[in-house]
């Protein structure tokens, strides 16, 4: 779980030879989030991968992939 601003999200993380490479926001919290708050689900949801980013390393693969394809 990761605090953010409109409260606690589950975050997925995908492991690698025991390394963390991504992180995920789960849907269902990020939505409960920003009905009760009244805010864009994107709202939450970027507050969340905000969040999540912390969990993985700098210079992950994935990560690398998400920043290069304007995804992060």
């Amino acid at each position: 779980r990761v605090e953010t601003p409109y409260g606690p999200v589950g975050v997925k993380v995908k492991v690698v030879d025991g390394r963390a490479v991504s992180a995920k926001p789960e849907y269902e919290d990020c939505a409960a989030l920003a009905q009760r708050h009244r805010v864009p689900l994107a709202e939450v949801v970027a507050a969340a991968q905000v969040a999540a980013r912390r969990l993985v390393p700098r210079g992950a693969p994935e990560e690398a992939a998400d920043t290069a394809a304007g995804n992060a």
